[in-house]
């Protein structure tokens, strides 16, 4: 099977924008311990990024409204919850706990999530392969919630991972259900940002301890800037892109590569060295989220195509 520059280009262009959304991704992780070693508390992070997303989606909402698949209001309002505001309490929550290179925890936790439900609700057919990723996937975590490394200083680290697979559930539920409600990925953002503005900044403003007053506008604008508008926004249509360009098996091969890159940010970064067990745990996890999500094959069917 001969490739013409036109499909060389398109890959070349497919694997930019996923490098992009791949250093974004990872980027969030190292962002938010940056919060956390400056005067911003959880709170603070998540006002701020969803002030600035749910400003930026009005428009669409707008446009298109909050209601999302059968449910209607409720529908927008059930996504919210798995992955606006309440989603990052949590998933933002656990960075102050456990070091960045953990977060590896949430996309294992999204696989295990997605795949046993094909299997259990959807009768999806597992092959071996994917068996075999689902308990590799399994033992790296446990490596990982197991480390106890010079990067992994507080004692407490165990609730940063509680709160990382807690995290894992919410998107892995968002995900099945915009599958399942076949949503538009920048509608279901944009529903998401705008109802966590709406329902998240009173409670913050009113309610909530923070941490901002003692803050420089600097880290407030950076966390806004890169929470709501990097993250949030720009990540989704590079991610999209990626998957117009390669294909969503052969884009969804590379999302897991984004703890180890994160590992490797940390670092120089935030001087968070991880240990043996926990780099064993991280790429561990990398080999069975690769094999459990189909990557592995679908990449051993590409290799075949290219070399017939």
């Amino acid at each position: 099977m001969h490739h013409t520059s036109e499909d060389r280009t398109a890959f070349l262009k497919g694997m930019g924008y996923m490098l992009i959304t791949i250093l974004i991704w990872a980027g969030w992780a190292i962002s938010n311990r940056i919060g956390f070693h400056g005067h911003l508390n959880t709170y603070d992070i998540v006002a701020a990024r969803m002030a600035v997303a749910g400003v930026l989606c009005v428009p669409w909402v707008w446009k298109y409204g909050l209601k999302v698949g059968p449910l209607g209001y409720g529908g927008g309002v059930i996504l919210m919850i798995v992955a606006g505001a309440p989603y990052c309490l949590v998933a933002i929550g656990g960075f102050s706990f456990a070091p960045a290179a953990h977060v590896g925890i949430i996309n294992a936790t999204i696989i295990l999530l997605t795949v046993t439900i094909g299997i259990l609700v959807l009768k999806e057919r597992n092959s071996p392969l994917r068996w075999v990723g689902l308990a590799v996937v399994l033992l790296g975590v446990g490596c990982i919630m197991l480390s106890k490394s010079p990067a992994d200083m507080a004692q407490d680290a165990w609730i940063g991972h509680v709160l990382f697979l807690c995290a894992g559930v919410g998107w892995g539920t968002y995900t099945l259900l915009s599958r399942a409600w076949r949503v538009a990925p920048l509608h279901g953002v944009s529903v998401v940002s705008v109802l966590s503005l709406v329902t998240y900044l009173p409670v913050y403003l009113f309610l909530l301890p923070k941490g901002i007053a003692q803050a420089s506008w600097q880290e407030v604008a950076w966390q806004g800037f890169y929470q709501g508008l990097v993250t949030s926004i720009i990540a989704l249509i590079t991610y999209m892109r990626a998957i117009a360009l390669l294909g969503a098996s052969s884009a969804g091969a590379c999302v897991p590569t984004a703890p180890v890159v994160v590992a490797l940010l940390a670092i120089p970064i935030l001087g968070e060295v991880p240990g043996p067990l926990e780099w064993t745990g991280i790429l561990t996890v990398l080999a069975g989220v690769l094999a459990a999500s189909g990557s592995l094959e679908q990449l051993w069917r590409k290799k075949k195509l290219v070399i017939t």
